[in-house]
C-alpha cells in the first residue's frame, strides 16, 4: 500500500488537489492520514478519487520494485502510470509499444520496437495530464534537448523526439541491465566497484558540464548498469541548459531529497558543484549501504543535509580505504566552494584511485554553525513543492606549470632545449627530534610510500623519509607525523615531479603508491631543404619534414635523415622535461 503522504501528491498529479490545497490540509492537520480525512470530510476529494490515487500510486511502487529485467529507467517518480495497457500495441512515432518499463523524471517509460531499424527501444512519453501544462512541455523537451547535445558512453543518449497522436514523446536506446538502486538493494558494493562506477559516471557528467547543462538529480535510481558493468546515466528532466532562463531559477527546489547538496536544500540555484555532491553521496550510499543522512522528517532531513556531516564511510565499513574515504567526504562537503572544481577533477581522481594510486585530499572543514534555521524552513516550503514537481516532472594529481618555450634557436643538426631549471634544495632530514620539537599534544601517525620509479626523491611537509635509505629504494617511511593534510613532494629524472597534499590519517595509513608519470615532449623536425624520411630509435617514420613527433616519451633517442640525393644525417636527442625539442639540420648533397 502506498504512504499516505504519497497518495496525496497523487492526487495533486492527477488534477483532484491544487498544491495550496495539499499543502494547506498538511499544516492543519500535521498528519498525511488526518489530511485525506479532513479534505473527504470537506468534499474537496472523495472516496473514489483517494482510491484511484492509492491505485495508481501502489502500481508505480510495484514497477519500482521489479529487478533484474533489461530497462532503460528505475521508477524515479513511483505514481507515474507506467502501465497503462492502453498504449500497448500503438505505435507512437514508428515505435511499437510492447509493455512497460517503469517511469522517469518526466514520463512513463515503455520498451517498444522500432519499425525503421526493426531495434528494440525505450520510449518514454509525457503523460497526458502533464502535456496540459507548457512548463512540463517545455521541461520534456529541454530534457530531449539537452541529451540530444551529449555524446558519451556513460550517457544514455536520444534517438528521436516528436509529438504523434496527441503525445509527446523521446525515443532512447534500450540498456539490458538493472538500476544501482536494484544492486544496493543487495547491499554495499565492493569499494573497486564503486570507484569504477563513479568514475564512469563522473566522466559522462564532465562531458554534461562541458556542454553547459548540469543534471541536478544524480541517484542511483539515475545510474544504470549493464550487464557489461558500464554506468549509464539517465533521466535529464530536472536538467538545466546554463543558457536557460524562467525555468527552474533559484527560488525552486528540485531533486531527491537524500542526495540534494545543501545548497539545493537552501532552495538555491544548482551549478556543477551540486551534481558533485549528489555523485558524492550516491558513492556514499553504495559504499555504505546506507544513506549519508536519515531522518524522520523532511524537515529534519533538510536540516541534516545543511547543518551536519555525515560519518566518513570507512567508519561504517572498515573495507573502505581511507582515502577513497575522505575523497567521498570532500566531494560532500557542505561549502560547495570547498569541493573538487570540476567533475573533471572529480574523474580524474577517481581513475587514480582506480589505479591504487594516492590522491590528494584536503583536510574536510569543520561544520558551520552559524546557518540559520530559518533558511530550512524556507528550504522544506520549496522542497514540498519541489518534490511534486520532481516526482512528476586532483586529478588530484597536480602537474607544475610548464616552463615557457625554447630558448635560443639551436646551430644545424642540433637538438636544442632551454636551459635547465636549479635544482630544487634538498631539504632538511627527518629525525626522531621532529616529536620533541613540537607541542607533544598534537595527534600523529606514520604512513608509508612507495614511489614509482625506485629513484625518486620523496618529500613530506619538505622533509625526507625517516629511513634516509629506503627513500632511494622506492619505499620511503614517514613516522610521528602530525595528523591532517600534509605536502607530499616527488621528483624522479625524465619524470613529471608532483606536488600536493596528502591527508594523514589518526591511525592505519597503509600502503600508498605513487607513480609519476614519464615526461613526453613534441620533437620538431625541420630540414633545408625539406621533405626528408625520418627514422627514430630504428624505425621509419611515415613523416617527412618538416614535422612534429608528438608525445615523445623521456630518454635519450637516435634519429636518421634521409633524402634522395642527400647524404644521410644521424643523430641524438634527449628528452627529460615537457620542453619540446627541435632538431633542424641543413642537409649536404652526397657525393657521387
Amino acid at each position: 500500500m502506498a504512504g499516505d503522504s504519497l497518495v496525496l501528491r497523487q492526487a495533486v498529479t492527477l488534477g483532484y488537489l491544487s498544491e495550496d490545497e495539499c499543502r494547506a490540509a498538511l499544516e492543519r492537520a500535521g498528519d498525511p492520514s488526518q489530511a485525506i480525512a479532513e479534505l473527504v470530510t470537506t468534499g474537496k476529494l472523495t472516496q473514489e478519487q483517494v482510491n484511484r490515487a492509492r491505485s495508481v500510486s501502489d502500481a508505480g511502487q510495484a514497477t519500482q520494485k521489479v529487478t533484474g529485467a533489461p530497462t532503460l529507467v528505475v521508477n524515479s517518480n513511483p505514481h507515474l502510470h507506467a502501465d497503462d495497457p492502453g498504449l500497448v500495441g500503438r505505435t507512437i512515432g514508428g515505435c511499437r509499444i510492447e509493455g512497460a518499463l517503469g517511469a522517469g523524471g518526466m514520463g512513463a517509460v515503455y520498451r517498444a520496437r522500432h519499425l525503421g531499424l526493426d531495434k528494440p527501444v525505450a520510449l518514454e512519453i509525457l503523460p497526458p495530464h502533464f502535456a496540459r501544462s507548457q512548463e512540463m512541455i517545455d521541461r520534456f523537451q529541454r530534457e530531449a534537448r539537452a541529451v540530444a547535445k551529449l555524446d558519451h558512453p556513460n550517457i544514455v543518449g536520444v534517438l528521436n523526439v516528436g509529438f504523434d497522436s496527441g503525445l509527446h514523446y523521446i525515443v532512447m536506446p534500450i540498456v539490458d541491465g538493472s538500476s544501482l538502486t536494484d544492486r544496493l538493494s543487495r547491499g554495499a558494493l565492493p569499494p573497486d566497484d564503486v570507484v569504477r562506477l563513479g568514475r564512469g559516471v563522473a566522466e559522462g557528467l564532465a562531458q554534461a558540464h562541458r556542454n553547459g547543462i548540469v543534471h541536478r538529480d544524480v541517484k542511483p535510481d539515475n545510474i544504470l548498469v549493464s550487464q557489461s558493468g558500464l554506468a549509464k546515466l539517465i533521466d535529464f528532466g530536472l536538467a538545466r541548459e546554463s543558457a536557460a532562463t524562467g525555468l527552474t531559477e533559484a527560488g525552486q527546489l528540485l531533486g531527491t531529497p537524500h542526495y540534494m547538496s545543501p545548497e539545493q536544500c537552501r532552495g538555491e540555484q544548482a551549478d556543477a558543484r551540486s551534481d558533485i555532491y549528489a555523485l558524492g553521496a550516491t558513492m556514499y550510499h553504495a559504499l555504505t549501504g546506507r544513506l549519508p543522512h536519515e531522518a524522520k522528517s523532511l524537515y529534519e532531513l533538510l536540516d541534516a543535509i545543511v547543518k551536519t556531516r555525515p560519518k566518513a564511510p570507512h567508519e561504517l565499513n572498515p573495507g573502505v580505504p581511507h582515502n577513497l574515504s575522505m575523497f567521498v567526504l570532500w566531494m560532500m562537503e557542505p561549502d560547495r566552494g570547498r569541493r573538487p572544481g570540476t567533475m573533471e577533477e572529480v574523474a580524474r581522481g577517481l581513475a587514480a584511485l582506480e589505479r591504487g594510486s594516492i590522491v590528494a585530499v584536503p583536510a574536510p572543514s569543520r561544520p558551520s554553525r552559524s546557518l540559520a534555521r530559518p533558511l530550512v524552513l524556507a528550504g522544506l516550503l520549496l522542497v514540498v513543492a519541489a518534490i511534486a514537481v520532481a516526482a512528476i516532472g586532483p586529478t588530484l594529481w597536480k602537474r607544475p606549470v610548464e616552463p615557457p618555450g625554447p630558448g635560443p634557436a639551436p646551430s644545424p643538426a642540433a637538438a636544442t632545449k632551454p636551459a635547465p631549471k636549479p635544482p630544487k634544495p634538498f631539504p632538511p632530514l627527518r629525525t626522531y627530534m621532529d616529536k620533541t620539537m613540537t607541542p607533544p599534544n598534537i595527534e600523529r601517525s606514520n604512513i608509508r610510500i612507495f614511489a614509482e620509479p625506485e629513484g625518486a626523491l620523496v618529500t613530506l611537509d619538505n622533509k625526507y623519509a625517516t629511513i634516509t635509505l629506503t627513500a632511494y629504494r622506492g619505499r620511503c617511511e614517514f613516522n610521528a607525523v602530525p595528523v591532517g593534510a600534509a605536502k607530499l613532494y616527488m621528483d624522479a629524472p625524465g619524470h613529471v615531479s608532483f606536488e600536493g597534499d596528502i591527508y594523514i590519517f589518526p591511525k592505519q595509513n597503509g600502503d600508498r603508491f605513487v607513480p609519476l608519470d614519464p615526461y613526453a615532449a613534441d620533437v620538431r623536425f625541420e630540414t633545408v631543404p625539406p621533405g626528408a624520411k625520418i627514422s627514430l630509435d630504428g624505425k621509419d617514420l611515415a613523416e617527412r619534414t618538416p614535422a612534429t613527433l608528438k608525445d615523445v616519451k623521456a630518454g635519450e633517442h637516435a634519429w636518421r635523415l634521409t633524402a634522395p640525393g642527400m647524404a644521410p644525417e644521424e643523430g641524438t636527442f634527449t628528452v627529460d622535461s615537457a620542453d619540446p625539442v627541435e632538431v633542424r639540420v641543413e642537409m649536404k648533397k652526397q657525393d657521387r
